[in-house]
C-alpha cells in the first residue's frame, strides 16, 4: 500500500507543480498520468471523473485528485484506505498552490514585482493554448465520442455537440454553463 501512496504522491505533486493554465490545460497531463502511465482508471472512467469533478463544488483538479485517490484504493484496500487516499491526493494537489500563493505574496512586496510578473507571463502565455488543445485531443477517444465505424450515431452527435459548444461559446459568446445545459439536454434527447 505504501508504494501506491508513493506513486499517488509523485503523480499528483507533478501535476500540481507543473500545472499552469487551469484545469483545461492540466487534463492532458492528468490523463497521461492516471490513464496511460499508471492505468489507475480507464479512459471512460477518466471522462466520468472529469465530468463529475466539473459539477461538484470546488476546484476541478482537486476534485479529480480526490476522486482518483478514492477509486485507486477502494478496490484493493477497502473504503477506509480509499478515504485516506482521497484526502492524501487532495492535500498533495493543494500543497504547491499554497506554496505558490505564499511565494507570490512575498514577491508582491518586492519593488520590481510588476517586471518579474510580466516576464513570467511572457514565457507562459504561448504554452497555455497548446496545453488546452492537447487536453481536447486527449479527451476525443472512442469511449467519449464513439467510433465512426462502430457507433456512427454516437460519434456524429458527440462531434456535433463539441462543435456547437465551440461555436456557441467562442463566436456567439454564450455562457459555458448555458452551453453545457443545452448540450446535456440535446444529448439526453438524442441518445
Amino acid at each position: 500500500m505504501l508504494i501506491i501512496y508513493l506513486h499517488l504522491l509523485l503523480s499528483f505533486l507533478q501535476i500540481a507543480v507543473f500545472g499552469y493554465g487551469g484545469t483545461d490545460a492540466l487534463l492532458a497531463f492528468a490523463e497521461h498520468e492516471i490513464v496511460a502511465r499508471h492505468e489507475w482508471l480507464t479512459a471512460a472512467q477518466m471522462a466520468d471523473v472529469i465530468a463529475l469533478s466539473r459539477i461538484t463544488p470546488g476546484a476541478d483538479m482537486l476534485n479529480i485528485a480526490t476522486l482518483t485517490g478514492y477509486a485507486v484504493l477502494v478496490k484493493q484496500f477497502g473504503v477506509g484506505a480509499a478515504i485516506g487516499g482521497s484526502a492524501f491526493c487532495t492535500l498533495v494537489c493543494a500543497l504547491p498552490s499554497i506554496g505558490f500563493a505564499t511565494l507570490t505574496d512575498r514577491l508582491q512586496r518586492v519593488k520590481n514585482w510588476e517586471n518579474i510578473y510580466e516576464s513570467i507571463l511572457v514565457v507562459l502565455r504561448p504554452i497555455v493554448p497548446g496545453l488546452i488543445a492537447a487536453a481536447a485531443v486527449m479527451l476525443i477517444n472512442v469511449d467519449s465520442f464513439g467510433s465512426p465505424s462502430t457507433h456512427p450515431w454516437q460519434f456524429g452527435v458527440s462531434l456535433f455537440l463539441a462543435l456547437a459548444t465551440l461555436v456557441g461559446t467562442a463566436l456567439y459568446r454564450f455562457h459555458p454553463l448555458f452551453m453545457l445545459l443545452l448540450c446535456g439536454i440535446t444529448g439526453w434527447l438524442l441518445f
